[in-house]
């Protein structure tokens, strides 16, 4: 327990430096910070996942962690990359989602349930419309990869939305910050670098990016007890 602890202190130490590094633009911590962060959350979904070590969760990780590194070295042709480990990532994090759904007993949702559905959806699409037709115009080189790009988002935000409000359990609390962060940090980091560089949206970009690993984590460490139990 107390060797799990430490993975936690050095993750919440290093991710701060790492936002210390966006706020005071030294590159040379940030190079230090992120990789630490992010890879001593990998080790410690493994060391709490000894006995029933899920492949496809680790898949997201070593991606989304891949995404990441090259995201270090900025510029529009890493950028290319970065966006398509992301998506690798997202598209198999969706399918796990709706692997969950469709074995998923699904009872008919409460009006009030329905209706939350519907507000988070139309949030959703919102963000995605920020994206879409504020921030990347059709002069953009990859316009039309980022239309599935954006569409994959609003479609794994609706599948964890949809299975927090059928089962809200520790498990898809998890599930939902994690997206809700990524979707906020997506949209944040492209505001900033694409339409309006206004330093809030990078530091917001940052700080939901190192949260969303957290929850992330949890969630699919969660998802293995859930499934050990049952």
């Amino acid at each position: 327990m107390k060797i799990l602890n430490s993975f936690i202190i050095i993750y919440i130490i290093s991710g701060i430096l790492y936002l210390l590094s966006t706020i005071l633009n030294y590159n040379l911590l940030g190079y230090i910070a992120k990789p630490i962060f992010i890879g001593v959350l990998c080790v410690y979904y493994i060391n709490r996942s000894k006995d029933n070590f899920n492949y496809e969760y680790f898949t997201v990780l070593i991606l989304l962690f891949l995404s990441g590194m090259i995201n270090l070295l900025e510029g529009k042709d890493n950028f290319k990359y970065v966006l398509f480990l992301n998506f690798c990532a997202y598209s198999f994090f969706g399918y796990i989602l709706v692997k969950k759904i469709a074995v998923f007993k699904l009872e008919v949702m409460q009006k009030n349930n329905f209706s939350a559905f519907l507000l988070i959806l139309i949030f959703f699409l919102c963000l995605i419309y920020i994206s879409r037709f504020i921030v990347f115009d059709t002069s953009f080189e990859m316009y039309k990869f980022m239309y599935a790009y954006d569409f994959l988002l609003t479609a794994v935000g609706v599948c964890s939305t949809l299975l927090y409000l059928v089962d809200s359990s520790t498990k898809n609390t998890y599930l939902i910050l994690a997206v809700l962060n990524i979707i906020i940090c997506e949209i944040c980091y492209g505001i900033y670098y694409y339409y309006y560089p206004f330093l809030f949206f990078r530091y917001t970009s940052v700080f939901c990016y190192i949260v969303s690993f957290y929850f992330l984590v949890n969630y699919f460490l969660n998802a293995n007890e859930h499934k050990k139990v049952a």
